[in-house]
């Protein structure tokens, strides 16, 4: 049997505030709780939730300028910056596109 125990969100917030200084994926792995656990201990201190609509959300990219797409794990980290030129939302996948960023 494996017992499972999950930090509540003040348990969580204390925690932070003694290693204020410490990566937010460092911490949440040297805590044992995921990084959206972290960032949802913090809503309304913060922190904001956004609405599920990838959509609207997508939509507004363009108008962002120029933004920062980063993917990141254990090994590397890849960066590209550049303005969105394009979206577009389908039924199973959507894209991002640019001529520097290009999200399918």
């Amino acid at each position: 049997m494996t017992l499972v125990t999950t930090k509540t969100p003040s348990e969580i917030r204390a925690l932070r505030a003694l290693h204020p200084e410490m990566r937010e994926r460092d911490f949440a792995r040297i805590h044992a709780i995921s990084e959206g656990e972290l960032v949802a201990s913090l809503v309304g201190q913060g922190a904001i939730c956004l609405q599920p609509s990838v959509e609207i959300l997508l939509a507004g990219l363009p108008a962002c300028g120029e933004i920062m797409a980063l993917t990141r794990n254990e090994s590397a980290v890849h960066e590209k910056i550049g303005p969105v030129e394009k979206t577009v939302v389908g039924q199973r996948a959507s894209m991002v596109l640019g001529a520097q960023i290009d999200l399918r």
